[in-house]
C-alpha cells in the first residue's frame, strides 16, 4: 500500500514539475526592422537583468541598409552608414562616430546603455544604439520596432531652386 502512495507521489510530482516549467517559457519577441518581420528563431532579441532590451547587430543593421564589417586584426565591428562609420567592441559599452557632417557635430564618442555582447555566435547590442543613427526604435513588453526615420540621398539631380520644405535635411554629394 505504501508502495503504491510513493509511486503515485512521485508520479504527480514529475507531472506537475513538467507542466510548470512549461507555465515558465517566456514569450516569444516580436522584432520588426523597417516593417520586415525578423525571424526569432535563432536571433532574438532579449532583455537584461538592468532591463536593457538587446537585439542582434547584423541583421537589424542591414536590414537598416548599413554595411557590417569586422575587423579581426585590430578586434572590433564597425557599420558603414552613408556619411558615418561607427566603430563599437564586444564587452564594452563605447562606441566610435565618425561622420562627414562639417556643420553638425555628430562625430565623437559615446557610452551604450549596456556592454555589446555575444552569444552563440551572435553580436547583441542595445535597441536604443540605432537610435544613435537616427532611426525610430519602439521598445514594448515582448517587442522591438526599428525604422529609419531619416532617409539621405545621394541624387545630385535635386533641382537647386527647389521650393522643397525647409525643415527637411537632405545631404547632397
Amino acid at each position: 500500500m505504501y508502495r503504491i502512495i510513493a509511486k503515485l507521489i512521485l508520479v504527480a510530482g514529475i507531472t506537475g514539475g513538467s507542466s510548470s516549467a512549461m507555465a515558465a517559457t517566456p514569450a516569444a519577441w516580436e522584432f520588426k526592422v523597417n516593417d520586415k518581420v525578423i525571424s526569432t528563431s535563432t536571433t532574438s532579441p532579449y532583455r537584461t537583468e538592468e532591463n536593457v532590451v538587446m537585439v542582434p547587430l547584423r541583421i537589424t543593421s542591414e536590414q537598416l541598409g548599413y554595411r557590417v564589417h569586422w575587423n579581426a586584426k585590430q578586434q572590433y565591428i564597425s557599420l558603414d552608414a552613408p556619411y558615418q562609420i561607427i566603430s563599437l567592441k564586444e564587452n564594452t559599452r563605447d562606441i566610435h562616430v565618425a561622420n562627414d557632417f562639417q556643420a553638425i557635430p555628430l562625430a565623437g564618442d559615446f557610452t551604450l546603455d549596456s556592454q555589446v555582447v555575444k552569444k552563440q555566435g551572435v553580436t547583441y547590442v542595445p535597441a536604443t544604439f540605432f537610435e544613435r543613427l537616427f532611426n525610430t526604435v519602439e521598445i514594448g513588453q515582448q517587442s522591438v520596432t526599428i525604422a529609419v526615420s531619416v532617409a539621405y540621398t545621394t541624387d545630385t539631380n535635386i533641382p537647386t531652386n527647389s521650393s522643397a520644405d525647409n525643415n527637411s535635411i537632405s545631404v547632397i554629394e
